[in-house]
């Protein structure tokens, strides 16, 4: 009778102890691409069992022989089973300190093939196990208590609903262990990020008059977990953007000046790969000219934003586990091709933009076309004041404003905004078209 469980990146059967090199090359494989691995030998490469037989002189060695080859080291567990009335061998391996190599060289399981990495592979997966990290799978103190439920009910519902998780109940305990963030009876630091009560992160949304950062129209100051502050970053700039209107046979459409999904992908990743061992702080600033998402941490892989725009390069993923997650909840849409489909979206509709990296974090910036129907002299903009500006730049946001809305969007008196309004109607920056109720603003 054959074996239900096919041999795979983490499963391989050996007819018969034999050549332990090969053994030890498919172990460190295993461990590379999966963290784990098992080889039972009195198995047939098809799943045919055929017993082996083994004193304790030969389990010892098979143990010794593998804690030998394999680097950093590891401790075997060497077990005789019964399958199907036959006696055979298994050695299972397990271990986080990824890269491990066996008699030197580095391994990868793909399918039932140990693959030699490549020195460019190899540099890759040092970066994946930085700091950062390993600072995932740290305890956080936290309890199930302390999960928030209704965000990790909506994340199952939408990882099923992807396709991306089995169709199952809703066990909120056996979830976050299948995802691996919860060990023992607490959330490890990647579950406190992504699903933690208690204002994990913060997240700071601004828009500003000009394109400089000095004169702000509205601020706020989050804090919260991955899923709920991304869900909350997301709608501000949606709401915070120009919309047009389009009429497609019988359909209206509402069409953003950025797209959602280019919206939706700079905002995910940025959350999957911040640096996460401090206080950390994101960043949404909305410009007349420009839109900036910006995250703490320098971009996680050795090459350029656009070598992977214009190449097929392998994906470096800071935070693995946060990662993952968000792909589950279709977040993220897929690993390493986040770059190309922004750089698709915005060539398709015409939109400039731009990566910045630095020591203090790394900043993606979508460029604005301004809905402003004439040119103004930047000399004539420096005579305005404070106010006049953050009022213009109001009417620039939205002209269908009256002075009511723009008092309290901006915390200012109705006097004070007439008052602007008459120095701008003055400078020629602005004219009143319509009715006093139903009117709006022409902003030059």
């Amino acid at each position: 009778m054959k074996m239900q469980k096919a041999a795979g990146e983490s499963l391989e059967y050996q007819p018969e102890i034999g050549q332990l090199e090969d053994t030890c090359r498919s172990l460190c494989a295993m461990l590379n691409r999966q963290q784990t691995g098992t080889v039972i030998f009195g198995i047939s490469d098809d799943g045919e069992v055929l017993g082996q037989s083994a004193n304790e002189y030969e389990l010892h060695s098979l143990a010794a022989a593998v804690t030998e080859a394999i680097s950093p080291r590891i401790e075997p567990i060497v077990r005789r089973l019964t399958v199907e009335d036959h006696v055979v061998i298994s050695i299972e391996v397990k271990g986080t300190q990824l890269p491990y190599c066996a008699f030197g060289r580095y391994y990868l399981r793909v399918g039932c093939e140990d693959r030699e990495l490549t020195s460019e592979q190899l540099k890759i997966m040092f970066l994946n196990q930085d700091k950062s990290s390993t600072w995932e799978r740290e305890d956080s103190g936290l309890s199930l208590e302390d999960v928030d439920i209704i965000w990790l009910k909506q994340f199952h519902e939408d990882a099923i609903k992807a396709g991306r998780l089995p169709r199952t109940p809703f066990e909120p305990e056996a979830l976050l262990r299948n995802l691996g963030l919860y060990t023992g009876e607490h959330l490890n630091q990647a579950g406190r990020l992504l699903f933690g009560k208690g204002g994990q992160l913060t997240l700071k949304m601004a828009i500003f008059a000009t394109d400089a950062k000095l004169t702000f129209l509205d601020m706020h100051h989050l804090e919260g977990h991955i899923f709920e502050l991304l869900d909350r970053a997301e709608r501000y700039i949606l709401q915070n953007i120009h919309w047009r209107v389009e009429i497609r046979g019988f359909t209206r459409q509402e069409i953003p000046e950025v797209p959602v999904e280019v919206v939706r992908e700079l905002l995910s990743n940025s959350f999957a790969h911040a640096l996460y061992q401090a206080n950390t702080t994101h960043e949404i600033d909305i410009h007349p000219g420009l839109i900036a998402i910006y995250n703490p941490g320098t971009f996680a892989a050795p090459h350029s934003p656009s070598a992977y725009i214009t190449q097929n390069l392998p994906s470096v993923l800071r935070n693995e586990r946060i990662a993952k997650t968000l792909y589950l909840g279709k977040r993220i849409e897929e690993f390493g091709s986040g770059l190309k489909r922004i750089h698709g979206w915005c060539e398709a509709q015409g939109i400039h933009y731009s990566f910045k990296n630095s020591d203090l974090g790394f900043k993606a910036e979508i460029y604005r076309t301004p809905p402003i129907t004439g040119t103004v002299n930047d000399a004539l903009l420096d005579t305005l004041n404070g106010t006049q500006l953050r009022v213009l730049a109001m009417l620039r946001q939205d002209h269908t404003k009256n002075r009511e809305d723009i008092a309290r969007r901006l915390g200012l008196t109705v006097r004070t905004v007439q008052r602007a309004l008459n120095a701008l109607r003055t400078a020629g920056l602005i004219e009143r078209s319509g009715a006093r109720k139903n009117g709006s603003w022409l902003v030059h």
